[in-house]
Formats: C-alpha cells, sequence, structure tokens
C-alpha cells in the first residue's frame, strides 16, 4: 500500500535498470474521473461491479483488498477507470489521458 509521495517504476530489465510502468497501469493511476471495482466470482467468467465509485486508484485499491479478505465468493478483483461521461455524472471531473483496467494481485 503506497502512502504519501512514491515513485513507481516498471520491473527491473536485465541489467538490473528499473523500466517504465506499463502504460494501463499509468493510465489508470492518473485518470482524474474515478475508478470503480469489479468483483470476479469463484465459477464464474464475468466482471460484477455495483454503483460505487471512488475518487482514485488507491481508495479502490483499498476496497478491492477488503472485498477479497472478507467476500469468499471473490476469485479476483480489479480496477476499471471510469470514462469521462461516467465521472462527469458522478460528480468526478476532470480530463483522463486514457482508460485502462488494472487487476490487483490477490493477498490470500
Amino acid at each position: 500500500m503506497l502512502v504519501g509521495d512514491a515513485l513507481v517504476v516498471g520491473t527491473s530489465d536485465q541489467r538490473g535498470d528499473e523500466t517504465d510502468i506499463p502504460e494501463p497501469l499509468a493510465t489508470s493511476l492518473l485518470n482524474p474521473h474515478g475508478h470503480r471495482v469489479e468483483v470476479l466470482t469463484h465459477g464464474d467468467p464475468k466482471w460484477y461491479g455495483n454503483q460505487a465509485t471512488y475518487p482514485d486508484y488507491f481508495e479502490a485499491a483499498v476496497w478491492a483488498m477488503t472485498l477479497m479478505e472478507r467476500w469468499t465468493q471473490a476469485a479476483d478483483v480489479r480496477i476499471v477507470p471510469l470514462t469521462g461521461q461516467e465521472g462527469i455524472e458522478r460528480g468526478l471531473t476532470g480530463q483522463a489521458p486514457g482508460s485502462g483496467v488494472v487487476r490487483v494481485p490477490s493477498i490470500c
């Protein structure tokens, strides 16, 4: 969990140098329209979500991890950035650099 200022880099290359973070992750982290959490349940290939939205990636990540810890039917969770229109409708405005889905690793 990131708290406070942080520098996010990608994985190390063969020489041990840091690489750029993947574009979908950068786009999602910087999305000013907000995010929602979707869940995949055991035995069902469809992702489900509700009307809950979060102002930034990190708040959505906290709820995604909480959901994985508390709901035994949850097989996986992912954080989906809202589009500009969705953000405007929910009172979360700004200009998004793009869109991307980022899966939160399971802690189980």
